[in-house]
């Protein structure tokens, strides 16, 4: 039975709710927002964008949600960014769908496609997730959704990141070397920076970025995400990075966030095995997808 394509009605938004909270409880940190949260943030995807990149906020877009029908059943939903200049790319906030429509699914993703097509735009691309910690993409978990993006009329190219997550009572505990040492900076209450130096230079550097205010659940829940960090190339190998590691959950559990999410390149190697060894658990590959819409 073909599908029906529309724009996101009263009547759907629960059980698109639904979906979303369903696939949220199969990413770490398995935490899925109360109903009235989702649908604060379906009002407002771009909370994230505007907390943390500005600078990437169109003068001028919408934010438009899509779900697709057969008979009364919502088998899937998208919503994207279109920004007004078609010629800026189109950005995909989040998707979510039924396992057992997995065909419907790629009708809707084709659908969808050619709607951009009519509008003269030529690329499609994840950003980050509203409801989550940071991240962004399609986890290899949902193969219901990644399945039929491989499948769709465009070209696909992806860039893989695993996500790992810890909770304060598994870190493995690494000291930091004497001859270190460490500092925090926060110039705000939305995160806080650690540098790490030796003889007055800087060696390494970690941010830790708190929820944004939109994800009450997170806040709640005490999820803080592992934005960025570096250990410079001469000192590595000298247990730095699990120090910084340590350093960041003690900091983030000052401030009542015992849980940390992260994610790295699948070919990064030195990263996962830190990540492994300071006691964080693998959790799925997060696909950053592109969509070439001219091909």
């Amino acid at each position: 039975m073909a599908i029906v394509l529309s724009e996101l009605t009263n009547e759907d938004t629960p059980q698109v709710a639904v979906l979303i909270r369903q696939h949220l409880a199969m990413i770490p940190p398995f935490i899925i927002p109360s109903h009235d949260e989702i649908i604060s943030i379906i009002r407002d995807p771009m909370h994230y964008h505007r907390l943390w990149y500005p600078e990437t906020v169109p003068d001028s877009y919408r934010t438009p949600c899509f779900v697709a029908k057969t008979n009364e059943t919502v088998v899937a939903a998208v919503q994207l960014l279109l920004p007004d200049d078609t010629s800026s790319p189109a950005a995909m906030f989040w998707m979510v769908g039924l396992e057992e429509y997995q065909a419907h699914v790629l009708e809707f993703i084709n659908e969808v496609i050619s709607l951009l097509r009519e509008e003269n735009r030529s690329l499609l691309q994840s950003t980050r997730n509203p409801f989550a910690p940071g991240w962004q993409g399609i986890a290899d978990c949902w193969t219901h959704l990644l399945t039929p993006f491989n499948q769709a009329d465009c070209k696909l190219t992806s860039e893989q990141w695993v996500m790992y997550w810890c909770n304060e009572d598994k870190m493995t505990a690494s000291e930091r070397p004497y001859d270190y040492t460490l500092t925090t900076k926060s110039q705000n209450q939305r995160d806080f920076e650690l540098l790490m130096s030796r003889d007055s230079q800087q060696v390494a550097e970690a941010d830790i970025w708190f929820p944004a205010p939109a994800c009450g659940s997170l806040m709640e829940a005490g999820v803080a995400d592992l934005e960025y960090i570096k250990v410079d190339g001469a000192h590595r190998r000298k247990g730095l990075g699990g120090a910084m590691l340590t350093a960041a959950m003690q900091e983030a559990c000052k401030r009542n966030f015992r849980t940390l999410i992260l994610w790295t390149e699948e070919d990064n190697e030195a990263m996962k095995n830190l990540a492994e060894k300071s006691g964080f658990t693998r959790g799925p590959v997060l696909n950053w997808l592109t969509l070439d819409l001219a091909n």
